[in-house]
């Protein structure tokens, strides 16, 4: 029985040069890390991971102020 191996990566792949995403090995990390130990207080530092960088990513997209 032969085995065929998937395709690493893809067009959603996080790419260290590439294009900023919030779902990043850093976010996803916590989340999962929260998940598995049940502790709602490292679920909290990914909440506020999250929304840090939602924020500075907001806050990069808006047009300059003359």
């Amino acid at each position: 029985m032969a085995t065929t191996d998937l395709d690493w990566g893809g067009e959603y792949q996080w790419r260290r040069d590439g294009e900023y995403h919030l779902f990043n090995p850093d976010t996803v990390f916590k989340l999962q890390h929260a998940t598995r130990s049940g502790r709602a207080s490292i679920f909290k530092e990914y909440t506020q991971l999250v929304d840090d960088q939602n924020r500075h990513a907001r806050d990069a997209a808006r047009p300059a102020r003359s």
